[in-house]
């Protein structure tokens, strides 16, 4: 679907009303395909929305649902900045701390996160 979307013309970058790209989405919704084709296709991997949210910070801050490590193992290996802050300043790792996450809090530092 999505090639032939730009097939088409369309801007994979574009963002939604509240800022987010279809990166954030597929992020979320952990659709690997979706999200490894826009990143081969050189979406910026660290696009805000409107609350400073990166594809890692919005992901992270879904309230239910399991969160995939391997999608922010992808994500870093692609360039993807583990320590982004949004604008609450809220990092990957601060979420994961607030949720009482000590999966994803040793995850993330394992990957880098401060």
């Amino acid at each position: 679907m999505l090639e032939l979307l730009i097939s088409h013309g369309v801007d994979i970058s574009s963002k939604s009303e509240d800022g987010k790209t279809a990166l954030h989405y597929a992020v979320a919704r952990n659709e690997r395909e979706s999200y490894e084709f826009l990143v081969s296709h050189d979406i910026d991997i660290n696009a805000k929305d409107n609350d400073g949210n990166t594809a890692i910070l919005y992901s992270q801050q879904k309230k239910t649902g399991f969160i995939n490590p391997n999608t922010f193992e992808y994500l870093v290996s692609h360039g993807a900045d583990i320590n982004a802050k949004n604008n609450h300043g809220e990092t990957a790792l601060q979420i994961a701390e607030a949720r009482n996450d000590e999966f994803m809090q040793s995850f993330l530092k394992s990957l880098g996160a401060e």
